[in-house]
């Protein structure tokens, strides 16, 4: 997508201004990534993904990871700043998801508008579907991004693939059904 990684955190910062994986990969265990608080944040982990450092502009706290091909799949999962008005509740991840959206296709990608809930014991929130046609060398075709509230904290996603890493997104998305913070 173009500029995905800028725009995500623009997204994030001005907001607050006004499936199951393939079957030749290794079983998952989890993965424990350190926060800056101290606490870990832990996520069902997949023995294929690799650990790699955020973009320098990422909030503190950002954990990203590739799939085996790194050009293949990426994802980032951030931290929004602290807002006492965002309480990660259904309506401000709604408005959340709905700005990302807006945010793609202003960046002249394709967006499917649906939001499609993500949930599980620790986390909740939405998520959309962008492609663009016509990437940069070095960007990616297809994304899902949208907000989260995981363990009553609020955080942003972005999954990043180009042909051929479809399903490690698809796995990286089923996983962020398991993340939580200890």
């Amino acid at each position: 997508m173009p500029r995905a990684q800028g725009w995500i955190w623009g997204v994030v910062f001005t907001a607050f201004a006004g499936l199951a994986p393939a079957a030749d990969k290794a079983p998952s265990a989890d993965k424990r990534f350190a926060l800056p608080a101290g606490e870990s944040m832990v996520i069902k982990w997949n023995a294929s993904w690799k650990e790699v450092s955020p973009a320098a502009d990422s909030p503190l706290g950002t954990v990203s990871f590739n799939g085996p091909d790194s050009a293949k799949m990426r994802v980032n999962i951030a931290p929004l700043p602290p807002n006492p008005n965002f309480t990660g509740d259904i309506g401000n991840l709604r408005i959340l998801a709905r700005n990302m959206a807006r945010e793609l296709e202003e960046s002249g990608g394709e967006v499917d508008l649906e939001q499609v809930p993500i949930e599980g014991q620790n986390v909740r929130g939405f998520y959309v579907k962008g492609i663009d046609h016509k990437p940069k060398p070095g960007e990616f075709s297809f994304i899902y991004a949208g907000p989260l509230s995981i363990s009553s904290r609020a955080y942003v996603f972005q999954i990043l693939w180009n042909t051929g890493g479809e399903s490690a997104a698809n796995a990286a998305l089923a996983a962020l059904r398991t993340v939580r913070i200890q």
